[in-house]
């Protein structure tokens, strides 16, 4: 399971690198052959913004699964984003989880981002 997160964690490295920010990620844009993963569907992918080096994200259409996005995403999207989502694939990786047990837990990730803590 580490060798796999890590490959995603590469991969989406690489998509950030070449300044693109995801904005679909999900465990069905993950594809897996022979224990090799590969990030899939760049469908609504946008190019990163900067600012003096910054990452400052864009605004405009929205896109993306809800049950996979970050809250900021309501507003406006950048690669911190894509990391959040990562992170839900990670628990869900590691917690081998339900569909009603993902929301749950996309629920408690956006309480703390609003509050800083639970």
């Amino acid at each position: 399971m580490k060798s796999w997160f890590k490959q995603i964690v590469c991969a989406l490295e690489y998509i950030h690198n070449n300044n693109l920010i995801h904005r679909d990620l999900k465990p069905n844009n993950v594809l897996m052959e022979a224990n090799l993963l590969k990030i899939c569907d760049l469908g609504i992918a946008r190019e990163r913004k900067f600012d003096d080096g910054v990452d400052t994200g864009i605004t405009g259409t929205w896109g993306g699964t809800t049950l996979y996005m970050s809250p900021e995403q309501a507003f406006r999207y950048s690669s911190k984003s894509d990391v959040f989502t990562l992170g839900l694939i990670l628990a869900e990786l590691c917690l081998v989880m339900t569909e009603t047990q993902r929301s749950e837990v996309a629920y408690c990730f956006i309480i703390i981002y609003l509050h800083g803590s639970v």
